[in-house]
């Protein structure tokens, strides 16, 4: 699973980071994002959306009280 670390970036700066991210995955490989914002919970599923080629699993608060948002590349 690749993890990327989102935290202390604006959502233009996220969003960013995690296409180039997304870019370098193979179909169906899993891929963490990791947030300190809760405005994640909202925001992930938009993020995604524009992105393109990543499918949402979840999003959650975890017990670290960040911000788990999980997508797989389709």
């Amino acid at each position: 699973m690749k993890i990327v670390d989102v935290r202390g970036l604006t959502p233009k700066e996220r969003q960013e980071k995690v296409k180039k991210a997304s870019l370098e995955m193979k179909n169906n490989e899993d891929m963490e994002i990791v947030s300190d914002d809760p405005r994640m919970l909202q925001l992930a599923p938009k993020i995604i959306e524009m992105i393109g080629g990543l499918k949402l699993v979840d999003v959650k608060q975890g017990e670290d009280k960040l911000f788990h948002t999980y997508v797989k590349k389709s």
